[in-house]
């Protein structure tokens, strides 16, 4: 039998190819004891497709698209987490609806029509056929809850005319082809394969027929086999002066399709396209969901098995259900193995009315890459303009803001939040303290300023006083680098393994490192170079290239990260004034 294939890193044995990034982290100990990202969010709402990527720029595109629920009031504190204008929020969120909403549906001149969003909301979405004598059409969208209204008129889609013998036009969307008829008999044939052959193209073929003309009455970009298709018997005949050629259901659905408005005619496109008939106003019904529904572990499951797929380096869970938020857990400790390759930190709190002592407890059950908070922060209802509380989850949300829009090297400690008081405003020191050594993200009043503040942001990490796994500083430096890494070096997998490569390859890595140093000019960098006896000592040394001439480049460096001021000693010793008159 052949041997074992593939490398050892990090005590896993991988086979398939790629970068794959350890770190020493080990003397980051100290002697004594003392941006930009990506948010990935899950819950329930109102509306929105489910068990999708749906991404958002601002909190107004996440309020019109999930409509209502407590996911919003997160989504809000993400988004602006503090009043500080120098603390902004996430500039994406990638947001996945769980659970099991339906669409909405009615059967309207034998088309049926399914509502673009999900949820109960669109039951409220209602349809009006008006069919006059004569072309065109009118067909009224009501969305009556919202106060929306739109009006299609629909009918014909060509004007033509013809000096032959009973001519008529006859459309076979089976076949895809055009034909004019002259005394029962085809006179030209015009065959439309693709969407490319439009009413615009259809009638400047018509034009080239001796004895026929048409113009366009319709939007010259609908596709031909959007034309109504009856049997011959029954088309139009067409006259000597300008005549409709209908296209009423193809025609609706066309331009429902394009409007992108709340509605689609989920209908065949080679099936029979004819006329419609007058309907009084009908309301879609029989969809369900709302953000109240109740859900189970296999929608989280669901849910996140969605987002692991998904590039985001934060996640959040609208939910303070302790066994929705292990599951997250065990998620973002699959996502950070060497091989799935996506580091993302888990951001929790508590609900309203979590004690002291239940955070302490709570906690160290996530002991790795998690920011757990305590103490709620009051703010506004996004909605209702009512104040609310929602409890040590409702600051992680704010804390994760700060995070996703700061610079890798920009801590989120003494950052202000965004409130109008605190659920616990005057908590005891000894609780502060015994919060941060439980791995336990406190949020406090600053004593100077009266603002709502980050008293520290560390992690659950329970491993000790490794500042590179306790602080969530140091946390988002280890991600940064090993994204980083696998960003500039991935290129190389399939290069020779020679000479040429292993420069090209320590060129990169240098050129990573050197972007990665912190400045004035270079804030967004995370490592720092140091000082010592009067010169400057660079961020990064000791890089080398190794391999092992078969299939392994081997690269080892030693760097230095950007630290976190949080304490500062002052030794000030008090000498008696001399006096001598």
């Amino acid at each position: 039998m052949p041997g074992p294939i593939g490398i050892n890193v990090g005590g896993v044995n991988v086979v398939r190819p790629g970068v794959f990034t350890t770190i020493d982290a080990s003397a980051m100990v100290p002697d004594t004891y003392g941006s930009m990202g990506v948010v990935g969010v899950l819950g329930t709402s109102d509306g929105g497709v489910p068990h999708q990527v749906l991404e958002f720029r601002s909190f107004s595109e996440a309020a019109a698209a999930l409509r209502g629920g407590p996911v919003l009031s997160y989504l809000s504190r993400i988004f602006n987490p503090s009043g500080d204008p120098t603390v902004p929020g996430a500039g994406l969120i990638r947001f996945v609806r769980i659970g099991a909403p339906t669409q909405a549906t009615a059967t309207i001149s034998g088309l049926v029509f399914t509502s673009l969003d999900y949820g109960r909301h669109t039951d409220g979405i209602s349809i009006q056929v008006a069919v006059g004598a004569s072309l065109p059409w009118d067909v009224t969208i009501f969305k009556r809850s919202d106060g929306l209204q739109r009006t299609f008129s629909v009918g014909a889609g060509l004007m033509v005319s013809s000096t032959a013998t009973t001519p008529k036009v006859v459309f076979d969307h089976v076949g895809q082809v055009a034909s004019l008829y002259a005394s029962g008999a085809v006179v030209a044939t015009l065959a439309y394969p693709t969407d490319s052959v439009t009413l615009a193209n259809l009638a400047a073929w018509i034009q080239t027929v001796p004895g026929w003309t048409a113009t366009v009455a319709g939007d010259p970009s609908m596709p031909v086999r959007y034309m109504d298709n009856p049997v011959l018997a029954s088309a139009p005949a067409i006259l000597a002066t300008p005549t409709p050629v209908p296209a009423s259901q193809g025609a609706l659905i066309w331009q429902l399709t394009n409007a992108n408005y709340l509605v689609s005619a989920a209908l065949s496109v080679a099936g029979t396209f004819g006329p419609l008939t007058a309907t009084a106003e009908t309301y879609l019904s029989g969809a369900v969901g709302t953000n109240a529904d109740v859900v189970t572990s296999t929608d989280w499951t669901n849910g996140l098995t969605v987002m692991a797929a998904t590039d985001v380096q934060f996640l959040f869970l609208a939910t303070t259900d302790p066994s929705a938020q292990a599951l997250a857990y065990q998620h973002v400790l699959a996502m950070r193995t060497v091989t799935a390759k996506r580091n993302r930190i888990l951001f929790l709190g508590g609900a309203p009315g979590q004690t002291v002592a239940q955070a302490a407890a709570a906690a160290p059950t996530f002991p790795g890459p998690v920011v757990y908070v305590w103490n709620g922060t009051v703010g506004y209802n996004p909605l209702t303009g009512l104040q609310e509380q929602l409890g040590g989850h409702g600051s992680a949300a704010q804390v994760l803001g700060i995070s996703a829009g700061s610079y890798v090297s920009t801590p989120a400690t003494g950052k202000p939040l965004l409130s109008l008081g605190l659920e616990n405003p005057t908590p005891l020191t000894t609780d502060i303290s015994n919060l941060l050594i439980a791995g336990v993200t406190p949020i406090t009043i600053d004593p100077v300023t009266g603002q709502s503040r980050v008293e520290q942001a560390i992690t659950t990490w329970q491993g000790g006083a490794n500042v590179a796994y306790r602080k969530l500083l140091g946390l988002r430096i280890q991600d940064a680098i090993s994204a980083g890494f696998n960003q500039v070096l991935s290129s190389f997998i399939g290069y020779p393994l020679d000479l040429s490569s292993g420069q090209l390859i320590k060129l990169a890595a240098s050129k990573f490192l050197d972007n990665s140093v912190r400045s004035a000019q270079n804030p967004g960098g995370f490592l720092t170079p140091g000082f010592t006896n009067g010169q400057e000592t660079p961020a990064w040394t000791n890089l080398t290239v190794t391999t092992d001439g078969m299939e392994t480049w081997n690269i080892s460096v030693t760097a230095s990260p950007v630290g976190e001021t949080d304490y500062i000693t002052v030794a000030v010793k008090l000498s008696p004034a001399q006096i001598s008159l």
